[in-house]
């Protein structure tokens, strides 16, 4: 079974978690392992039905773009630059997918993985220095999820 800290807990930080359970990561809502697809398709997935679920706060939601262009044409020099050009404009490695601002004003951060997906050592770093941070593994408890701290 997974941890679920809700934000209106009287807990210094907050971390929500999908667990592994035998060999699969379990849709908490159906009990049914997710269907697979990669991290950007998932990313996607819960923007658009995040935007269709809360019109009200459609601008609260903000994607953190900080992964490399991994086009099968880019060549290692323009990987090289753009990781320049990255470090330079202060993108940095290990912040969260999702900043969920709720109505009071606080930063809501959320890390989507799909399945087989872990948590890197700079994503680690970045969960303990926010107050809420949140490790989604899929849809329905990403929309619950926005629905508690919205509310």
């Amino acid at each position: 079974m997974g941890i679920f800290s809700l934000p209106f807990l009287p807990y210094p930080k907050t971390l929500a978690v999908i667990t592994f359970q035998k060999g699969n990561y379990i849709n908490q809502v159906t009990k049914t392992p997710y269907p697979t697809m990669n991290e950007l398709q998932f990313q996607a997935k819960c923007a658009k039905t995040y935007n269709e679920a809360f019109p009200k706060y459609r601008n609260n939601l903000y994607r953190i773009k900080n992964e490399l262009d991994n086009h099968p044409r880019k060549m290692p020099k323009d990987r090289i630059k753009q990781l320049g050009e990255n470090a330079s404009t202060g993108v940095r490695p290990g912040i969260s997918d999702f900043v969920l601002i709720d109505p009071a004003g606080d930063s809501h951060w959320i890390e989507l993985k799909v399945e087989g997906g872990k948590q890197s050592t700079e994503q680690k770093a970045f969960q303990e220095i926010v107050r809420h941070y949140y490790l989604v593994f899929d849809l329905e408890t990403f929309i619950e999820l926005c629905r508690l701290i919205l509310k």
